[in-house]
């Protein structure tokens, strides 16, 4: 639990915290109603339980408890195919149509760990903690079309998000019979 003070007694303000959790990090606002404490410069180990105390003269001590998650977005996406490479530069493919493709999406970092899905045409196609992987058979409607993996610790925090555009090698609509 970190450990902040204000005294007001014998009208004097003064505000105390712990040095060696938050120090100059942070402070009480009592010009504001209600009173705020102000963190600034968040950092993961500032997540805990936080106490405000208030003693009064003539009616007794009030506690007030409250836990502070900090939320960090995951850093970046890795998009990994069937044989476990990475792919770059946007572009799954080329695949022949009828070719059954498997992909992974994996968050890295992130607290609480991120949830992962896999999205096309507005369509959820996977959705896991973590990392989430896709199986799809490519048909001729599948060139050209993004698919997208996002990341998201909360729902308040804009999602990390990767596109992928399918290449797909696609069989003739018709065969000319020439002798």
């Amino acid at each position: 639990m970190s450990d902040s003070r204000l005294d007001n007694r014998e009208g004097v303000t003064s505000h105390w915290s712990d040095p060696t959790t938050l120090g100059s990090r942070a402070t009480f606002r009592t010009s504001t109603t209600p009173a705020v404490l102000l963190l600034t410069k968040l950092r993961p180990e500032d997540s805990g339980q936080y106490r405000c105390r208030v003693d009064f003269i003539r009616s007794p001590t009030k506690n007030t408890r409250l836990n502070l998650t900090v939320l960090i977005p995951p850093e970046r996406l890795i998009i990994l195919n069937q044989e476990g490479d990475e792919i770059k530069g946007g572009v799954l493919g080329p695949y022949d149509e009828g070719t059954e493709v498997n992909l992974t999406c994996v968050a890295v970092g992130g607290r609480p760990p991120a949830r992962v899905s896999w999205w096309k045409s507005h369509a959820l196609l996977a959705n896991s903690e973590a990392r989430a992987a896709v199986t799809f058979t490519l048909q001729r409607s599948d060139y050209g079309t993004d698919i997208t993996c996002q990341a998201v610790t909360d729902p308040t925090i804009t999602p990390l998000s990767e596109n992928v555009s399918i290449d797909v090698n696609l069989r003739p609509l018709w065969r000319n019979n020439f002798i």
